[in-house]
């Protein structure tokens, strides 16, 4: 739109459409508007992973106040994916876009605008007028698209104070339901980033960035952890050490006091057996009974909980341990004593539930709690500011926002690329920012995703604003993502940060660029041989990276570290592995060393277990790596074979495990660098390398509960529509549900998301402090022999990962699933691959008599086995072995069901993705109707007695044309058959009487003789 000039309306010159455009304003005159510019509109689609860049540019225009100086001269110009309009109100502009059930909204991954002189005059915010405000007057928006970035240069203010220039707006959306963003308000708020290209805004160039939002204010809902703030949603691995004791939160913040959820056991109280006290329940087999083992608590104990929910109380298992992870107590034998409701005398501004339990530090110091960490790596705090990286920048409150001269935040965006991208929650993800080059202490900024905008499907990206040059660290609540990608948006090529992402994982990460495998960075993969931690900086080439399983920097193992320049992506994905549990037993002989005599299991090192073991799995000797930790005895298997010289000689002096020290003993080793840059050597030679490489019990019992709040017949439909399973089989159902109904279930499904994502969290940091308290029972593995021992080790098998990353491309729905299910059939070839050379290794395992598992790799007889002779030196006994969990094994591609059902000569099994050919056989003809997504099905014999009558008479189509349509009330008069004859034809109708390209397919319009199989196994979707 250019040269108008335009006057006195509700918004002057406004884009709002359906289809996807990129938009220009020029040389226009703006008068006496409410809002003088506004951009809503279409975009890519970032949940087809399409990075397609667009951006809006207006320049060269003046937009005028209203008289009164009110008004908003424009807001920050944003797009959606999907969004679709009504033609008559409320349409988009009264109520905005509708993205359920017209249409399946996302947001975009690349869209900026440019302002360039551009002036505005007469606003005054004495009247509220302003001249670029972020965040507002956008109808239907759920705010987590605004963190798309406006770049100003050259625009004017006239007649106008300073703070009239600009406001940021106040994040929303928290909450279950459709155009929710669950947990906390939704990111793009947040997020939100105004780059000033010329100093027009703040006299010099910079970046203006909001202010943190609700950090510290009380959570909307009733967490099933009992967290009270943002503050708590922190993953739990970056706010706990290797051992499993707490990283306290900072002091010096804006928190809350109070808050929480405390009973005592009352003094009166009874167990089953009447002992006094309150007893411990927990659910099996559908009763609520005590479990053995388990205490009462005493009369007048205090009861930490997580929540109240139907006269029992949730036991907080990180207060009270692992034992009462499950636990429940009764309400009615427990006396309230602290409440996080201010209905109920709580705090309107609750103390974090990690902080109460924890305390609060100043940096560099270490918690009075006995229960806070004692590692220097990870001595407090966890973060010392919430939101966005701003050291240097200034407060302004007139614009809500911080000022950075010379700021260069950009947005960091981390995109899941699994299969089940929409159908699974990582969230809350947090990225933690410092220019110390430190794995905490930072700035730290909490995301939740966007919005949900269809039932059930919640996208899982993520657009972190970052800062060019500084170190950021990532966490997900959940399990790490199979494939990740990583984009430094709208940076110069030049431009990179570092970025390190906890994984905690024994598998290897390999990456990608440009869809080709990466080498990682030479010589700085941390290992026993290699204690090293390489600091990577962000003028090294895109992509530079190396993975840590040692865990050299904090202790924890299974950190990322990588650079990811501007303009750029860098994929990231994990390969199979196999873990096998061993035991060999040690002596006090230190001839394994020195010599080949006595029984020193890796007398043969590499020729030895390592190299049998990598030929049976046939995986390469280098993907064979030994993760577990020897004692530092004689005999044990480090040696100069299996290690170098100088360790093996280092930790047979230590007389120390290195799985029970604290990492400050191991940066003694003579292996150990600490610290160190990369050389330009270890850069070229990675290049070289590429270039040669080229809780379900509870989770039941409280949905059983939610359905009973319906009326019986309602049941089976609501319980349709709460399937998560990613399949649109709810889809009949949620379409005859009332809005209320509607928004129940959405509430419960969201309720049983966190519960699962919560529960996992606490249980992994349970079994890390669990170990940590058994310690003491069973002694340090192998120090001080004297005679010999047992010494467990672990052993991984890192497979191969044969699936190239996928190009940033545009995909319409039905490649998407075709994408989604060739990537899951290779994952699980992969796997196959993997546990059939496993297998082959433990089709050679004998047992013995004495052994706790199987001997692999014994010259000796069987007979010799039985009577517990396995003390040859290349034997192997195995205890354990374990594989990765992948989704549908050995089932063939595009099966999303069991794979024995697939074709198994029975049932006809439906919603499995492709087709059963199980429904192929004893086929009939079914007449059908296509009504937008649904099918309906017509009684069978009702059309086959109408089809005689008509068609059979006609020209035998299988459909009712022609003459077969004229005279239908003479021919068929009042019988029923005459309503079905109506249904067909206008359903033929609705769909423009379209006939098939088949001639031996009966189709007209809407209606069709499908072909179909009985089957008890579909009958849900009925």
């Amino acid at each position: 739109i250019s040269d108008n000039t335009v006057y006195g309306c509700r918004v002057c010159v406004g884009f709002k459409q359906a289809g996807e455009a990129q938009g220009f304003v020029r040389r226009m005159n703006l008068l006496n508007c409410g809002l003088g510019l506004k951009y809503w509109v279409n975009g890519p689609d970032a949940k087809r992973h399409d990075a397609r860049q667009i951006k809006f540019i207006a320049e060269e225009s003046t937009i005028y106040a209203p008289e009164n100086g009110g008004g908003i001269g424009m807001t920050n110009p944003k797009v959606h994916a999907d969004q679709l309009g009504e033609p008559a109100a409320p349409d988009w502009w009264h109520t905005g876009p509708k993205s359920f059930p017209l249409g399946h909204s996302a947001v975009t991954l690349y869209f900026h605008s440019e302002v360039k002189r551009v002036n505005f005059v007469g606003y005054k915010r004495s009247s509220g007028g302003v001249a670029i405000a972020f965040g507002e007057r956008a109808e239907g928006d759920s705010s987590d698209a605004d963190f798309h970035p406006m770049y100003v240069s050259s625009v004017k203010f006239e007649d106008m104070t300073e703070d009239s220039y600009l406001r940021f707006g106040t994040s929303t959306s928290a909450g279950p339901g459709l155009r929710k963003c669950l947990q906390i308000d939704c990111d793009g708020r947040r997020n939100s980033l105004l780059i000033d290209v010329d100093g027009s805004l703040l006299g010099d160039p910079g970046t203006i960035v909001p202010r943190p939002q609700k950090f510290y204010d009380k959570l909307g809902y009733t967490d099933p952890l009992g967290f009270d703030t943002m503050e708590d949603l922190i993953p739990m691995p970056q706010r706990y050490d290797r051992f499993g004791n707490a990283i306290p939160f900072p002091s010096g913040v804006d928190h809350g006091h109070g808050g929480g959820l405390e009973y005592a056991c009352k003094d009166d109280s009874k167990t089953a057996d009447g002992a006094p006290g309150c007893e411990v329940l927990f659910m099996q087999k559908g009763y609520w009974l005590p479990r053995p083992g388990v205490p009462a608590f005493p009369p007048g104990t205090r009861i930490v909980a997580v929540r109240e929910d139907g006269g029992l109380i949730r036991l907080d298992a990180i207060h009270h341990g692992w034992a009462y992870a499950t636990g429940w107590v009764r309400t009615a034998q427990c006396r309230l004593t602290m409440h996080w409701d201010p209905k109920k005398g709580g705090s309107k501004k609750p103390e974090s539930q990690h902080a109460r339990r924890y305390g609060r530090v100043r940096p560099g110091e270490f918690g009075a709690h006995r229960n806070t960490s004692r590692i220097r790596a990870t001595i407090g705090p966890v973060y010392t500011q919430p939101g966005i990286w701003r050291k240097g920048c200034t407060l302004d409150d007139k614009w809500r926002a911080y000022k950075c001269v010379k700021g260069q935040h950009r947005h960091l965006v981390l995109e899941v690329m699994d299969w089940n991208h929409m159908d699974r929650r990582w969230a809350p993800v947090t990225v933690e920012v410092n220019d110390n080059w430190a794995p905490q202490g930072g700035t730290l900024n909490v995301l939740t995703g966007p919005a949900m905008m269809w039932p059930g499907k919640r996208l899982q990206t993520f657009h972190a604003l970052g800062h060019i040059g500084l170190r950021h660290n990532v966490y997900f609540s959940g399990d790490p993502p199979k494939h990740i990608r990583f984009h430094l948006q709208y940076a110069a090529p030049t431009s990179g940060v570092v970025v390190c992402m906890y994984y905690g994982i024994p598998n290897m990460i390999y990456a990608y660029v440009n869809g080709r495998r990466k080498a990682p960075l030479a010589g700085a993969t941390p290992n026993w041989d290699n204690l090293v931690l390489t600091k990577l900086v962000p003028n090294m080439p895109h992509g530079t990276y190396y993975y840590d399983r040692v865990g050299v920097e904090t202790g924890r193992p299974g950190y990322l570290y990588t650079v990811v320049k501007g303009s750029k992506t860098v994929d990231f994905k994990i390969s199979h592995k196999v873990k096998l549990t061993t035991k060999i037993t040690v002596t006090a002989d230190w001839g394994g060393w020195k010599n080949q005599s006595g029984d020193n299991f890796f007398r043969k090192g590499i020729d030895g277990l390592v190299r049998n073991i990598a030929l049976l799995i046939g995986a390469p000797p280098t993907r064979v790596k030994i993760l577990g930790e020897g004692s530092a005895q004689k005999g044990t298997f480090w040696n100069e074979d299996t290690t170098s010289k100088d360790f093996a000689k280092w930790i047979w002096e230590q007389n120390k495990s290195m799985a029970y020290s604290p990492r400050e003993h191991w940066m003694t080793a003579p292996t150990s660098r600490g610290l160190v840059n990369a050389t330009a050597a270890q850069i070229n030679g990675s290049a070289l390398l590429e270039i040669a490489a080229s809780g379900a019990h509870r989770v039941d019992l409280r949905r059983t509960k939610f359905l009973h709040g319906f009326a019986a017949e309602r049941r089976d439909h609501v319980a349709a529509a709460l399937d998560r399973g990613g399949s649109q089989q709810w889809l009949g159902h949620w379409s005859i549900l009332t809005e209320e109904e509607r928004q129940l279930i959405l509430e419960h499904r969201a309720e049983d998301e966190l519960d699962e994502t919560g529960t996992s969290q606490v249980e992994q940091l349970l079994r890390v402090q669990a170990i940590e308290r058994e310690r003491p029972q069973f002694g340090q593995p192998c120090q001080n022999v004297k005679g010999s021992c047992d010494l467990p080790i672990v052993i991984n098998v890192d497979g191969d990962d044969n699936v190239p990353a996928s190009a940033a491309s545009s995909a319409d729905a039905s490649p998407m699933r075709d994408a989604k299910a060739t990537e899951e059939h290779v994952w699980n070839e992969e796997e196959e691959q993997i546990e059939l050379g496993t297998d082959t290794v433990l089709a050679k395992c004998q047992f013995g008599a004495s052994a706790a598992g199987c001997v692999i790799g014994s010259n000796k007889g069987d007979a010799a086995l039985l009577q517990g002779d396995n003390t040859n030196s290349d034997a192997v006994q195995v205890m354990q072995v374990v594989v990765d969990d992948v989704p549908h094994m050995a089932a063939p591609k595009g099966w999303t069901c069991n794979a024995s059902w697939y074709s198994d000569g029975q049932t006809c099994h439906c919603e499995c993705g492709i087709w059963d050919p199980d429904c192929d056989k004893n086929a009939l003809l079914v007449p059908s109707i296509v009504d937008g997504d649904l099918i309906e099905l017509l009684d069978v014999v009702q059309v086959t007695n109408l089809l005689n009558l008509l068609d059979g008479d006609g020209n035998a189509n299988g459909v009712l044309d022609e003459d077969e349509v004229v005279g239908l009330d003479r021919r068929l008069g009042q019988s029923s058959l005459l309503g079905v004859a109506r249904r067909i034809i206008d359903a033929q109708e609705r769909g423009d009487n379209i006939r098939s390209t088949n001639r031996g397919v009966s189709r007209l319009g809407n209606f069709a003789m499908l072909s179909g199989t009985r089957t008890g196994a579909c009958r849900y979707l009925l």
